[in-house]
């Protein structure tokens, strides 16, 4: 039961294979054309089994928001980013972190808060206070 999103996920996208891509190169997830419950659940089952989407490369699309907080290393301020996921109702929304791979600085390079932008890279599992979590090594931050 815990796969089934995931499952009707890739009957929705096969279905849906003549809708442009909106990554620069090809990926594994592709889920910028995807339906936003299809997106959420996706999102939901990588983030409940983040080993699951671990090596793959995504592309998804939310609303980016940032904020700054003590590193669980070091104590000093670090900067966070992540997409903003909601479902078609709007009702329940879930984040991921991305870390932008290269040289960039905040606020300079990156989006307004609240814009739309897609992400694309490839998920990792990242371990936080003893919990694993979902990070995208993001290749490209692209403002819609």
């Amino acid at each position: 039961m815990k796969y089934l999103p995931a499952f009707l996920m890739l009957i929705f996208l096969t279905a849906c294979g003549s809708a442009p891509s909106a990554a620069a190169f090809p990926v594994d997830m592709d889920l910028t054309n995807a339906n936003a419950n299809i997106v959420y659940s996706t999102v939901y089952n990588l983030k409940e089994d983040p080993a699951s989407g671990s090596g793959k490369t995504m592309a998804l699309t939310g609303q980016f928001t940032s904020y700054e907080a003590p590193s669980a290393v070091t104590g000093k301020p670090m900067r966070f980013c992540s997409l903003l996921i909601e479902d078609s109702t709007k009702c329940c929304s879930q984040s991921v972190e991305f870390v932008w791979n290269g040289e960039h600085s905040f606020p300079g390079d990156y989006p307004a808060s609240g814009a739309e932008v897609t992400v694309t890279g490839t998920c990792t599992v990242s371990s936080d206070h003893g919990y694993d979590t979902l990070l995208i090594l993001a290749d490209d931050v692209s403002t819609r």
